[in-house]
């Protein structure tokens, strides 16, 4: 199918969307992003942006015109990771120095990044969210997955600041409910875009996209904390100047494997969008 596809395109730009059978979950289950011609690792070319389709029949709007783009970050640090569950706690200051500088590259006029400060609250972000419609919502912190349950979690906190177990159920039931949702949701989390062999809308992921959510990065297996943190720093800036989120993600994958990171087939995007778009790239300044 994909020398069929790339026959149709002489210049080799051609977007590569995997989409799959929803009825086939065990397909969804494999790391595709590994999927090579030769030596190409396709998911990391810039010229076949590649994304998991999942059709997804809601109107999601169209690209976005409007500046500044607005993005709420969550740093998900609770005082009980090491002693109650047994993980490792965030160096919260260098991950907010990390998105500052991604996110800083364009300037306060075309993009605005806020923090939703501790403790990270499911109520304290659905109060955030209604304040304003964001159109990025990025996360860091743990995640996990249970193969017995077919469930994801993100490990959030309670309002004493320790940890509140949040399941995929309950992130996604209550982004659904509210009246403007994000165009691309960021889980910089462990096993936060992994699925389950016994059904395709099983974990964070694809469970974001079935409520409609555009476009979601997550990862599909354990990720270490310095290729989460790489892959966001290249990401962010290439997705902010051209707004093809598929295409920022070959970008980034590329950056990874410059940098010969183990875990190079972690990041996943899942997408309902046809074209990758989420916002116009005639609007956002050149650099």
């Amino acid at each position: 199918g994909w020398a069929e596809a790339r026959a149709l395109s002489p210049q080799r730009r051609t977007r590569l969307r995997l989409w799959l059978d929803v009825g086939e979950s065990r397909l969804h289950t494999v790391p595709w992003e590994l999927l090579q011609e030769g030596s190409l690792t396709l998911a990391a070319d810039a010229k076949t942006p590649f994304s998991r389709y999942l059709p997804v029949k809601k109107d999601w709007g169209a690209a976005v015109i409007e500046r500044p783009l607005r993005a709420l970050a969550l740093i998900a640090n609770p005082g009980d990771l090491a002693t109650g569950y047994n993980l490792a706690s965030l160096d919260a200051d260098a991950e907010r120095d990390l998105l500052e500088a991604a996110f800083g590259i364009l300037g306060p006029d075309e993009v605005a990044l806020d923090f939703l400060e501790p403790p990270i609250t499911l109520a304290r972000l659905e109060a955030k969210l209604q304040e304003k419609h964001y159109h990025i919502l990025h996360y860091v912190g743990h995640g996990a997955f249970s193969t017995s349950k077919d469930q994801a979690a993100l490990y959030l906190q309670d309002d004493a600041g320790d940890v509140q177990v949040t399941s995929d159920d309950a992130l996604a039931g209550m982004l659904e409910r509210q009246y403007a949702q994000p165009l691309l949701i960021f889980l910089a989390a462990c096993q936060s875009g992994k699925t389950s062999e016994r059904e395709t809308f099983s974990g964070l992921g694809p469970k974001l996209v079935k409520i409609g959510i555009p476009a979601v990065v997550a990862m599909q297996d354990n990720v270490a904390v310095k290729t989460a943190n790489a892959f966001s720093a290249a990401f962010y800036p290439q997705l902010l100047r051209h707004g093809l989120v598929d295409r920022a993600m070959n970008e980034a994958r590329s950056a990874l494997l410059t940098g010969e990171y183990a875990d190079v087939a972690a990041p996943v995007l899942w997408m309902r969008l046809m074209d990758g778009r989420l916002w116009k790239e005639q609007e956002v300044k050149s650099l």
